[in-house]
């Protein structure tokens, strides 16, 4: 089949390609439909679980549904986890084979970590930070404070060392990222209103204020939202209505430049969140995003071309992406912490018009 190319005054071939895996998805093309590009995974034991914050430690992963704590070797069989008797789960991460786990109790944050698969759990350690969120990244367990003006920060080792640490200076650290290739971390802030600021680092313990970060970040349509990693490259993403855009660096956070230049949703759609929990396959990113009342997921190869895909069924919340393990897929929920899991379909292949 053929369309009218208004570029070349040329007919354009309607072609089929794969949607999630080889080179041919970053040939320019207008696609028409996406034929099935997710899949349900089968039902959980217990049922209907869907856990988010999902690590992986190369034995099991760790997630959170509502205040518990579940371990699951396959993302199918879930077994319930007490790290802290009493205490309300807040997430849980891996760090090479330890398991981490966040707790709170009467408005205190309590850090413990497991060496058995989440079987047993050592000491518990207060953070002494205010309403902190654990993450991990390049091996290190972060309990970053985002809600809260302030220095102070939490480490935990792959070994279960926990460190309280000081950045630099003052803000609300919200979003680490590492970069393996680079063997670089980077921080942002998360802050509604003010100045940006980025702080980068070569051990995610010793961090330098980037000047370039201020600079560009101030030039996108709205505050930055999260940091990505791809490749040796990092990437922040900033929405506003229904504009998109992304600055990137590589050279680990030092030098930043302007990456999607106010891109725009086909349909006009206005973004409300896009989601930390992101996962790279195949040289690509993929992150969740919702808008207009829908998620749906964009890709990109290098954080200045990016790609809508089809909408998932998640209205109430927006899901994270987990890479599942043993498979070239990622695992969603419909909705965060909202059954049923989907997966995306590794055969699943998309019609379009050459350009």
């Amino acid at each position: 089949m053929l369309s009218f190319n208004r570029k070349f005054g040329l007919g354009a071939a309607l072609r089929q390609r794969p949607i999630w895996a080889g080179s041919a998805r970053s040939a320019p093309g207008l696609v028409t439909i996406q034929l099935n590009p997710y899949k349900p995974r089968r039902q959980t034991s217990p049922a209907n679980l869907a856990a988010e914050g999902l690590s992986y430690n190369g034995t099991v992963y760790i997630g959170k549904v509502g205040g518990n704590c579940y371990t699951s070797p396959d993302l199918v069989t879930y077994t319930a986890r007490t790290p802290v008797s009493g205490n309300t789960f807040m997430g849980g991460v891996a760090v090479g084979t330890r398991l981490v786990a966040l707790t709170a109790y009467s408005g205190n944050y309590y850090l413990c970590s497991s060496a058995d698969n989440g079987v047993t759990w050592g000491s518990v350690t207060g953070t002494g930070t205010p309403n902190p969120v654990l993450s991990v990244a390049g091996g290190i367990a972060f309990a970053l404070s985002p809600g809260n003006n302030v220095l102070g920060y939490v480490t935990v080792s792959s070994a279960g060392v926990q460190t309280g640490r000081n950045f630099p200076v003052s803000s609300q650290w919200a979003s680490v990222a590492a970069n393996a290739a680079a063997d670089k971390w980077i921080v942002i802030n998360a802050a509604a209103s003010g100045t940006p600021a980025a702080l980068y680092s070569g051990d995610g313990a010793n961090w330098t204020v980037s000047s370039s970060y201020a600079t560009e970040a101030a030039k996108l349509n709205a505050f930055p939202a999260a940091i990505y990693s791809i490749g040796s490259r990092f990437v922040v993403v900033a929405f506003n209505g229904t504009s998109f855009s992304s600055i990137y660096s590589d050279d680990g956070g030092v030098t930043w430049l302007q990456g999607a230049s106010y891109g725009r949703l086909a349909d006009g759609r206005s973004f409300t969140a896009v989601h930390r929990d992101a996962v790279v396959l195949d040289g690509h990113l993929y992150i969740s995003a919702a808008a207009g009342g829908a998620a749906f997921i964009l890709s990109t190869p290098d954080g200045v071309t990016w790609r809508t895909h089809s909408d998932i069924n998640a209205t109430a919340s927006l899901p994270g992406l987990y890479k599942r393990s043993g498979a070239e897929s990622f695992v969603f929920n419909a909705g965060s912490e909202v059954a049923p899991v989907m997966e995306t379909n590794v055969t699943a292949q998309e019609l379009y018009y050459e350009l």
